[in-house]
C-alpha cells in the first residue's frame, strides 16, 4: 500500500505505508514545458486500478502505474484541474471552469 503527495513543483512523491520513500518522484514534469503549467493540483489513488491520478494545472489528468512508475495515460480537460477521484472503475475530474468529466477507467472513454 502506498501514499502519494504532490507539491507546487510538478512532482508526485510516492511513499510506502511503512514510511519509507518508495519512489523519489513518480512524476517530475515534462521536458519543454514550464513548471507552473504542469503543477499537480490534486491527487487520487485508484485502489482497484493500481494508479496514482494527478490533476494538473495544464488541464491534463495524468495516470501513473504505481508499480512501474510509468505514466500510462493523459486525459484532457478544458481548464486547470481542481479535483480528481476514482471509484468503481471510474475516474472523475473537475476543472476550474466548473466542468466535470467522467471516464470509464477500463477503456479511458468519456462517459
Amino acid at each position: 500500500m502506498f501514499l502519494a503527495g504532490c507539491s507546487s513543483a510538478p512532482r508526485i512523491h510516492l511513499w510506502s505505508v511503512e514510511g519509507r520513500l518508495a519512489q523519489k518522484y513518480l512524476y517530475e514534469g515534462e521536458k519543454g514545458k514550464d513548471s507552473l503549467s504542469m503543477q499537480v493540483n490534486k491527487l487520487s489513488m485508484g485502489k482497484d486500478l493500481k494508479l496514482v491520478i494527478g490533476g494538473c494545472e495544464d488541464g491534463l489528468v495524468r495516470l501513473f502505474d504505481y508499480n512501474s512508475s510509468k505514466m500510462t495515460k493523459k486525459l484532457q480537460c478544458h481548464a486547470a484541474i481542481s479535483s480528481v477521484l476514482s471509484w468503481n472503475w471510474q475516474i472523475v475530474a473537475g476543472d476550474h471552469k466548473g466542468s466535470l468529466y467522467f471516464w470509464d477507467a477500463r477503456t479511458f472513454k468519456l462517459i
